[in-house]
This record gives structure tokens, C-alpha cells and sequence, in this order.
């Protein structure tokens, strides 16, 4: 089968989901999906102006950050 001289193939230095700009939400806002950030994590550690917060996913599907 012959490829079309248009076609492109996924380059293996293609933006991943966690690296390539969040869609922006109705509001304007950057939008980041809690699914994306904890990557199958329950918590992760966020630096904001040199201090360390933890974003943590509750059992009951809920988040909660705590520095």
C-alpha cells in the first residue's frame, strides 16, 4: 500500500499529552486535567515560589493541597 506524498508520520519527538499546551478553558483560563498532573499518582509535589505543596487524590475522588 502506497503512502500519499501529503501524509505525515508521528515523529517520535512529538509533544506528549503532559507536554504540549493544555486547551484553554471557556473562561480563558488554563486548563490542566487532575488525570494529566497525578499521572496515575495519588499525590504529586508542586514548587510555587520556592515552597513545596502536595496535590493529593482522596479515596472519595476528591483533591486536596497542602503545603
Amino acid at each position: 500500500m502506497r503512502t500519499p506524498k501529503n501524509a505525515t508520520t508521528p515523529s517520535p519527538l512529538a509533544p506528549t499529552v503532559a507536554t504540549r499546551e493544555p486547551a484553554a478553558g471557556a473562561s480563558g483560563h488554563r486548563r490542566l486535567s487532575s488525570h494529566d498532573l497525578l499521572a496515575g499518582r495519588i499525590e504529586v509535589e508542586i514548587e510555587h515560589r520556592s515552597q513545596i505543596y502536595r496535590l493529593r487524590a482522596t479515596a472519595s475522588g476528591k483533591l486536596i493541597l497542602t503545603k
